[in-house]
């Protein structure tokens, strides 16, 4: 937990439905070469006027952070370990980590660095796992690994996600993390079609400390759905899991392979009552 809010701009406090996953975040890189259809982040990361299909295909030409990226956030960090800031930084909201600038200019690597040697704990959401397996020495117990599953099966990939990695990557390298020890997590948001999000969960489960979930928002699609009882089943079947609820998500912290939790997102767990 944060002693204090950070008033800086690399490492920040998330708002709205992203704080239900993080204290503070950091974002590598802007913009994400993968493309998935559903993502909310070209809105919000670029502001000119524009179709939606516009800003998605700017958004899809991803960059380096202009202005001496790295230089900056360790200025940050030392400032806020000055200031007695702790806590996890999630990596990262309005892009993927991993993505495949991450090949050549390696920004996540060094910020994972620059964030463990200023104290800081590391959470790392990545469609593309399989670009991180060589950073895995830099994780410990204390970070943790995740990736967002919304489709058991690669032909919805394919159109949702078309730059991301298949779901056999995705789950074989959560697999890897989980076996040496780092605390793994999946993100089933936004559930587009739930009865492959209860599927997945039954096949990866063994590997995964922790479960977030979370519905479909600003999408025709999600008005179609009857989601009270998707989500009385999901309860049903992570509760038989062995998994226990949490209703403060910064307990997420605290998931490990001897602590499995999930974490119903407020806009799902709103419809359940």
């Amino acid at each position: 937990m944060t002693t204090s809010r950070p008033s800086t701009h690399l490492i920040y406090v998330p708002k709205g439905r992203a704080r239900e996953y993080a204290a503070l975040a950091c974002n590598t890189y802007r913009g994400c070469a993968h493309g998935c259809a559903y993502c909310y982040a070209p809105a919000i990361v670029i502001r000119e006027k524009m179709t939606d299909a516009e800003r998605r295909e700017q958004f899809k030409h991803a960059q380096v952070r202009p202005g001496d990226f790295l230089n900056r956030l360790e200025w940050e960090a030392a400032m806020l370990k000055g200031q007695g800031v702790t806590g996890q930084v999630l990596l990262s909201f309005t892009c993927d980590p991993f993505q495949p600038l991450e090949d050549e200019f390696h920004v996540s690597r060094e910020t994972i660095k620059i964030l463990h040697h200023y104290g800081f704990t590391v959470s790392v959401l990545t469609k593309a796992p399989h670009r991180a397996i060589v950073d895995a020495h830099l994780f410990s117990p204390k970070d943790s690994f995740g990736t967002t599953l919304v489709f058991s099966n690669d032909a919805d990939i394919a159109v949702e996600e078309p730059g991301a990695d298949t779901y056999l990557q995705r789950t074989i390298v959560l697999g890897f993390f989980h076996e040496l020890g780092i605390p793994t997590y999946v993100s089933c948001e936004p559930v587009i079609k739930p009865g492959q999000t209860i599927a997945l969960i039954e096949k990866v489960y063994e590997d995964v400390d922790m479960f977030k979930i979370g519905k479909l928002n600003h999408d025709p699609r999600a008005d179609h759905f009857d989601w009270k009882p998707f989500g009385i089943e999901v309860i049903a079947l992570l509760e038989h899991l062995g998994y226990r609820r949490i209703l403060d998500p910064d307990e997420g912290v605290k998931a490990s392979a001897s602590n499995r939790l999930y974490y119903i997102k407020q806009d799902l767990a709103r419809l359940l009552t």
